[in-house]
């Protein structure tokens, strides 16, 4: 029956485990990082608390964001939801709750620090596009090391001169050109332009793609318009195995 295999399905979640007074949660909370948000809950007999152990703040700082502000901006953000954000470390934590209150409170902290964590990465645009192009660079250093050359300028049909993030030699004076682009309107909205106009100048010797940061939230539109660019538009954890069949 359905419902069997439904609860055989939920089975397989790992399990919460307990860590001296703690108890560690893995919930069903996912960032748009693909992360799994876990919780912590202490106390005991009936009364509980819940939180996130800083896991938003965490993910945030994994991505090499500035920490200054973002405890705030997680405040700002829950204020109106009954959690408590802690001023220096950005921990975000219910009030004490008794045990028939107590699987609510797990799945609304885990929501609330996946929103946070979500929030604080979009917000965090321009030092993201930085940070974004830095991996992009180091993958081509790595991988390809005297074949890339980064702000490649191209003419397009409209005889604009186009500045491309990145271009690859493929051999046989054919070059790959591509942007590396995050969720942010001007960014995007740029690199659809670029890549449009040398588009139409049909130049066989030119592949164009898009790389696009997938460990963060995209919108579909912004990945729709993307898509009307007239390049290939990749994902970032792809971009090595689409690059390598090019230059094979």
């Amino acid at each position: 029956m359905l419902i069997e295999t439904v609860k055989s399905a939920l089975a397989g979640w790992p399990a919460p485990k307990a860590f001296g007074a703690r108890v560690v949660v893995p919930t069903q909370c996912i960032t748009s990082g693909g992360e799994i948000i876990h919780v912590v809950v202490e106390g005991g007999n009936d009364s509980f608390v819940v939180h996130d152990d800083g896991a938003a703040i965490r993910i945030f700082e994994d991505a090499g964001a500035d920490l200054k502000t973002a405890p705030k901006m997680v405040a700002s953000l829950l204020r109106d939801r009954g959690l408590n954000v802690h001023k220096g470390t950005g921990v975000i934590s219910s009030p004490r709750v008794t045990l028939p209150q107590l699987a609510a409170t797990i799945a609304v902290v885990a929501n609330a620090a996946r929103e946070s964590s979500d929030h604080l990465l979009h917000r965090w645009k321009p030092v993201v596009r930085k940070k974004f192009k830095e991996a992009v660079q180091d993958l081509l250093e790595h991988e390809y090391p005297k074949r890339w050359a980064h702000d490649r300028a191209v003419v397009g049909h409209s005889n604009k001169k186009h500045t491309f993030d990145f271009s690859i030699s493929l051999g046989d004076d054919r070059q790959l050109l591509f942007d590396a682009v995050v969720p942010d309107q001007s960014a995007i909205s740029s690199a659809v332009v670029r890549h449009l106009d040398v588009a139409k100048a049909h130049d066989p010797k030119i592949v164009q793609q898009i790389v696009y940061d997938d460990r963060v939230e995209w919108k579909s539109s912004d990945l729709n318009l993307l898509n009307m660019s007239g390049a290939v538009i990749l994902p970032f954890a792809s971009a090595k195995q689409a690059i390598d069949k090019l230059a094979a």
